[in-house]
């Protein structure tokens, strides 16, 4: 079993969908897991940034995670994955005690509040090993491998996820692999960062079913395609999608993940059911 986990409903399709294909299509049992897909709490203040968000970027109304969840589904139906969503609050909706938001616009690279990093980061670990004792029910844990953001371009969200996700799965022993965030990975000056530090890269190579799988699950997510790809209308965004896909696939000979330790556990590409994806060679 593969464990994808995603900060938001659109990362896995974003980040590596090509490996998630390949995943399904070589007979692993394949779950992508997002980690915040609530809709803010009723008669919740919201601040201004998330009325812009609401209303400027996302257009979904008062209740956006509705049609956000639907369209993770679809997502997750396309690339033969279960979708499992955590029904955590987005960043945009989390308050301190003193009833301030803890954040406003700076939600990239910006400081993660020691308080909302405690809370936030004790309901991900809570809800994960609730999952993980579901989902692990009579598996063989050397089966398992997870798969985290590395929290490239440090959006708050990414960066709770990522270390919660790691506590999660350094207690069940899981063995994880992390992906580039993508958009954010497009800089080539992130891959210098901090977060890849002690990690080794591995590359798995995409065919063009893979490719378009990627593509395609990207498109399910129309809400969000404006404020990723920066383009408004049909076919404009396919065309978007498309070549910033391709650009980046190709400039990374596939998909590219990170480990940590064993240097000849590699990320393989499995063309038959009977292959590991997750092996040693």
């Amino acid at each position: 079993m593969v464990i994808f986990i995603s900060p938001h409903l659109d990362d896995i399709a974003l980040s590596c969908g090509g490996f998630a294909h390949q995943c399904v299509q070589a007979g692993r049992k394949t779950v992508i897991v997002s980690v915040c897909t609530a809709d803010a709490p009723p008669r919740a203040q919201l601040s201004p940034t998330a009325l812009r968000i609401h209303d400027i970027e996302w257009r979904l109304g008062d209740h956006p995670y509705i049609v956000r969840r639907a369209e993770d589904i679809r997502a997750c139906n396309l690339l033969g994955a279960q979708a499992v969503h955590l029904n955590l609050l987005d960043a945009i909706y989390r308050y301190g005690a003193d009833g301030k938001p803890y954040y406003l616009e700076d939600f990239m690279g910006g400081r993660v509040m020691p308080a909302d990093f405690a809370t936030q980061g004790q309901q991900l670990q809570a809800s994960l090993h609730a999952l993980l004792t579901d989902l692990t029910h009579n598996q063989d844990k050397h089966a398992l491998m997870g798969v985290v953001p590395l929290a490239l371009g440090g959006h708050i969200d990414h960066v709770i996820t990522r270390h919660s996700a790691e506590a999660v799965f350094a207690e069940w022993g899981i063995p994880l692999s992390y992906y580039e965030d993508f958009p954010y990975a497009e800089k080539d000056d992130v891959l210098s960062r901090a977060e890849m530090r002690g990690k080794t890269a591995h590359t798995v190579a995409l065919s063009e079913a893979d490719i378009s799988a990627r593509i395609n699950a990207i498109l399910c997510y129309t809400s969000q395609l404006e404020a990723v790809f920066h383009v408004e209308q049909p076919p404009n965004v396919l065309e978007a999608v498309a070549k910033r896909v391709r650009r980046y696939v190709t400039h990374a000979n596939g998909e590219r993940y990170w480990l940590i330790g064993n240097p000849y556990q590699r990320l393989v590409r499995v063309p038959t059911v009977n292959q590991k994806i997750f092996g040693t060679i």
